[in-house]
């Protein structure tokens, strides 16, 4: 780690940012519990250190995670380590692009990785839902919800938050920000919203955009669902409000596009994957409760080991926890204690 003569020396910004990335080296080769304890001291000492941290933790996971470097570098200087030696002393992007190139980043990766080399205020972070339904909360409060097979990555600037969704379906509830409009690139479509709640549903040769809150401007780009979008290709845009949806026709069906109302019956039925019907058969309760913690905000705790022991049978929406709950307190006697707003806490009645 960084020695106190080496810190006196430096920056204070450049210092913490040397202790983040040392705490991160130290994490990824695994805490011992003093150590723990001190990285709890050390994030509560300074908001800027939680700051830094997160932000060299998100580089640290972009960049592949690197383990060969010696764990006595700093972050910087093991992405250094990894420039091809010819290129050292060239100019910064060039050594960033080959740099990318060694990592594996791909286009989007190299876009990525210059943004994180050239903008602190840029963090990007990346989700993929490969078994079954995930939920993401963003740092500016934004919830995405990944259908399974959706992949989505995520850029934050100054002034925008831009999405690029690369496959299968998500839903974004956006938080509220008029200074840093939400975008989400999909199939050679933008998506722009500011504080509203919608489901994008992308597939091989076409896209869907469903409005369920506020409303958002599409923009088609000429190149169609298989190309990204350019600035300077030719483009059409509507605007679609709550209880709406665009289907956007396929490159040789044109640019313009077209909307329809969509009834409650059929949105509550497109959704469904966001809160499924899920059948339980002498199921232990431990896997209940797990299963209705992927879905929701509030999760469920076992204040009891044999509490979740028990079995269940039966068939349970999962967006219906206070149904469960009930559930739980009507049949199974047992007790459902609210810890705070965001943790409910089970114990058997017969051991109180």
């Amino acid at each position: 780690m960084s020695t106190p003569d080496s810190e006196q020396r430096m920056d204070p910004e450049e210092v913490i940012r040397r202790q983040a990335s040392d705490w991160i080296l130290l994490q990824d080769r695994g805490f011992t519990p003093d150590e723990q304890d001190a990285f709890s001291r050390w994030l509560a000492e300074d908001f800027r250190h939680r700051a830094q941290y997160k932000k060299r933790l998100q580089l640290w996971n972009r960049i592949g995670q690197i383990r060969s470097a010696p764990e006595s570098l700093t972050m910087r200087e093991e992405a250094a380590s990894l420039e091809p030696r010819g290129l050292r002393g060239a100019p910064r992007a060039t050594r960033w692009v080959a740099t990318a190139a060694c990592l594996g980043l791909g286009a989007i990766g190299w876009f990525a990785w210059m943004n994180l080399a050239t903008d602190e205020s840029v963090t990007v972070a990346h989700f993929a839902a490969n078994e079954g339904y995930e939920r993401h909360t963003l740092e500016d409060g934004s919830l995405v919800e990944l259908n399974d097979g959706a992949a989505v990555s995520i850029e934050y600037r100054a002034r925008s938050r831009v999405i690029l969704q690369e496959s299968g379906e998500a839903h974004f509830t956006v938080s509220h920000d008029t200074s840093r409009p939400f975008l989400v690139h999909a199939g050679g479509s933008v998506i722009r919203a500011v504080g509203t709640a919608f489901n994008v549903h992308l597939d091989k040769d076409s896209l869907e955009v469903l409005v369920t809150e506020g409303r958002v401007e599409l923009t088609r780009f000429q190149g169609g669902p298989a190309q990204k979008p350019k600035p300077e290709t030719e483009t059409f845009s509507i605007e679609l409000e709550q209880g709406q949806r665009s289907l956007v026709p396929k490159q040789r069906d044109g640019l313009r596009l077209g909307r329809e109302a969509v009834s409650t019956v059929e949105l509550e039925k497109l959704l469904e994957w966001k809160h499924p019907l899920i059948q339980f058969t002498k199921q232990p309760l431990s896997r209940v409760i797990a299963e209705f913690n992927r879905y929701n905000d509030t999760q469920i705790q076992l204040g009891e080991a044999a509490v979740g022991e028990r079995t269940l049978t039966a068939a349970l929406r999962m967006n219906n926890l206070e149904g469960f709950i009930q559930l739980l307190e009507a049949g199974m006697r047992i007790q459902a204690d609210r810890a705070d707003e965001s943790r409910i806490v089970l114990r058997s009645r017969d051991t109180h």
